[in-house]
């Protein structure tokens, strides 16, 4: 009886100390669910941002050209060894097949010429009546790092691709480390070779603005390939301006090719006949000589 009449002199304990209580666990229960709610809300956005990064992958896939023939006149400015050169030509690309690269001297004679296919990778110095040709599987750096006629075709054409494709077909976005860089996203392809390849795609246009060969543990590129203009073929962009630089031994070459008049035509010889008086040398032999001709 005692007890019962203390509990009854104290009427307002019971009911603070269960307030305090309640009170505690409503503004815990509320903290929690604001940080629930910006849980979410910071998980909505790092998945609607792998979204987006996704759909520009598929937007560079989708601004693939399907025309099969390409011609374009070419300025082709290089800069090597302290060295520096203009010269026009053209350029051809028959897709799957064949591109070619032609060097003019004054608008008429031509003095060089690359030829890559499937097959061969070839150099010609006509003037000096020499040439380079070889198979893809005999040059080492581009065997054993999956370096190929597509990768040439991709580089040109300006899309997405992956070392050791032999078919040249657009990749899924599964391939891809992708993160923001700006107004770009970057794309990073690590395959078993010691080469990574990195993209940079416009995010708005779904347009590649740069594409870079390093080492894995280097952090300047072998090769970079920016894509600066773009001009038009059948309503689609393609890029006329593209700055190609070669970090090669200390001795870096910087090419620029700007192209004008691009159309998709199909008359022309998708194969260089040599005749017997040509003969075969080194690399270095025939890009001196070009170099020196095209002055």
């Amino acid at each position: 009886m005692k007890i019962y009449t203390m509990i009854r002199h104290r009427p307002g304990l019971s009911q603070l100390v269960l307030a305090l209580s309640l009170g505690l666990l409503f503004a815990a229960c509320g903290s929690r669910k604001k940080a629930l709610e910006t849980g979410a809300a910071n998980a909505d956005a790092v998945e609607n941002a792998a979204m987006a990064m996704e759909r520009v992958v598929q937007s560079v896939n989708d601004n693939r050209h399907t025309t099969e023939c390409l011609t374009a006149r070419l300025s082709l400015a290089l800069e090597a060894g302290g060295k520096s050169v203009s010269v026009g030509g053209h350029l051809r690309m028959k897709r799957d097949d064949v591109i070619q690269i032609s060097l003019v001297a004054m608008g008429l004679l031509e003095v060089g010429r690359m030829e890559i296919t499937k097959d061969y990778f070839m150099i010609v110095d006509r003037m000096g009546q020499q040439y380079v040709k070889a198979p893809f599987d005999d040059i080492s750096f581009m065997h054993h790092n999956g370096i190929n006629f597509f990768t040439f075709q991709s580089l040109f054409w300006d899309e997405l691709f992956v070392l050791g494709d032999g078919k040249g077909e657009a990749p899924t976005t599964k391939r891809f480390q992708k993160s923001m860089e700006g107004d770009n996203v970057k794309l990073v392809n690590q395959s078993d070779s010691q080469v990574v390849l990195t993209f940079l795609a416009d995010a708005v246009k779904g347009l590649l603005r740069r594409t870079s060969f390093s080492g894995r543990d280097e952090e300047t590129a072998v090769l970079d390939w920016q894509y600066q203009e773009y001009g038009e073929l059948n309503r689609k962009p393609f890029p006329s301006r593209m700055q190609v630089r070669l970090n090669h031994r200390s001795k870096p070459v910087t090419a620029t090719f700007n192209l004008s008049n691009i159309k998709a035509e199909s008359d022309w010889q998708t194969r260089t006949t040599l005749g017997k008086k040509f003969k075969e040398v080194s690399v270095e032999t025939v890009f001196n000589r070009i170099m020196n001709l095209a002055k």
